[in-house]
Parts: C-alpha cells; structure tokens; sequence
C-alpha cells in the first residue's frame, strides 16, 4: 500500500486535493523526499529528543537512528528521552499521561543548558 501511495504521491507533488492519512500530497512530497540527518548532525547546540516508545505516528526506530548516529559521529549535543509504554501525546496504555515526567526531563536538560 505504502509504496503505491508513494509513486503516486511521486507523480502528482503538488496535489492539494488527493489527500493520504489526512495529509494533501503537497506535504507528502515535501517531507517524503527530504532526508534531515545531514541538517540534525550538524547542530553544534544542544538537541532535545524525547519520544514515546510506542508512538505510531513517528515510529521510535527513527528516534533510534538519530541517537545512533549522533553517537557514531562523537556528538555530544543530543539529550534522549524515552518515554516507555507512551504513545505520541506520551500517554501510556492505561491512559495515563506522562507529560508530567516528560516536562520534568525537559525542565532539567533546560537548567544544564
């Protein structure tokens, strides 16, 4: 199905009217075709990362890799929060917000920095 849509995205870049996941494929064909890693590695300031790790929206994985990389590459600059058990808004699967956490994480990297 993915690769279907991406053709046809790929086809019709500037469509606003054929939509995908709720999204037109004007946007699609903006953030499809864009790779960041090259702008995110070379951020000299620090990086804030937090995640859930069971967002469906942006999949961990991809938090993953940019950790990775930062590592492989001897960047010190990039702070990671994992949010277990926490979807995209960081609420978990008793339905209980960790926003709460996820600030404090944010209120301490912000005081070191």
């Amino acid at each position: 199905m993915f690769g279907a849509k991406y053709r046809e995205v790929l086809a019709e870049p500037d469509r606003t009217e054929r939509f995908f996941l709720g999204w037109p494929y004007k946007y699609w064909s903006h953030v499809l075709f864009f790779d960041p890693l090259p702008l995110y590695t070379q951020l000299e300031i620090p990086v804030l990362l937090a995640h859930g790790a069971q967002d469906r929206s942006s999949p961990i994985e991809s938090a993953y890799y940019l950790r990775e990389k930062f590592m492989e590459l001897g960047k010190g600059n990039l702070f990671f929060f994992e949010a277990a058990d926490c979807g995209h808004t960081f609420v978990d699967s008793k339905g209980l917000s960790h926003t709460g956490e996820v600030f404090a994480a944010i209120r301490n990297w912000l005081a070191d920095h």
